[in-house]
């Protein structure tokens, strides 16, 4: 089995939130931390990737900043994987509620089956490139694009070999459909925040 490295996003901006989504609290903690607490379940290492190490201090894991400013979230797929120290990374972003460790877990199990660069989840026919596993070899394609200015990630899963897993894979390996659309979803808005509570709090009564 390999060594796997988790890698969290939390550099952006939160403009439509309008306050930081990491740090929102659910079930008395914040988000990031919920995360990166299910992440620590099936990863050997934990790095995030941020430009306001005071606000993280309290996850007590490794962090690094942007290399390539202002590039969005393949800037910090770039630094990620340059602080990372193992072949395979388990990349999520900040802003996932839901987030399943028994998803990585599946795209692991995948790489002791595979040759493949990258194992990307597509649920309801949506690529979700922010979920994803990725080799370390592929740094020199994701810098060529960032220095052609080529930002989506899209632009780097067209030069190399990806593995596509779809919600059926997920509920075969044994997550249930709900835990599925669960896991992929992200906060963006005020009112995507108010919906997570809600459901949180009727799962518990």
């Amino acid at each position: 089995m390999h060594r796997i490295t988790g890698i969290i996003l939390a550099g952006g901006k939160s403009s439509r939130m309008k306050t930081n989504k990491a740090m929102l609290e659910i079930e008395g903690e914040p988000a990031i931390k919920r995360l990166k607490n299910e992440l620590d379940l099936v990863t050997d290492e934990i790095v995030l990737v941020t430009n306001d190490f005071s606000s993280y201090e309290f996850l007590k894991v490794p962090m690094v900043e942007d290399v390539y400013k202002e590039k969005g979230p393949l800037g910090g797929i770039h630094s990620g994987l340059i602080k990372s120290s193992n072949e395979w990374n388990a990349f999520v972003a900040c802003d996932l509620p839901f987030f399943n460790h028994k998803v990585i877990d599946f795209f692991i199990k995948l790489t002791d089956e595979t040759k493949v660069d990258a194992i990307v989840p597509v649920i309801k026919s949506m690529q979700h490139p922010l979920f994803s596993m990725y080799r370390s070899s592929i740094l020199p394609v994701v810098e060529e694009c960032l220095s052609q200015n080529k930002l989506r990630i899209k632009d780097v899963l067209e030069r190399i070999t990806v593995l596509e897993v779809t919600e059926k894979e997920l509920i075969d390996y044994g997550l249930t459909d709900e835990e599925v659309n669960h896991a992929f979803f992200n906060m963006n808005y005020p009112e995507d925040y108010q919906w997570v509570k809600k459901k949180i709090t009727s799962t518990l009564d």
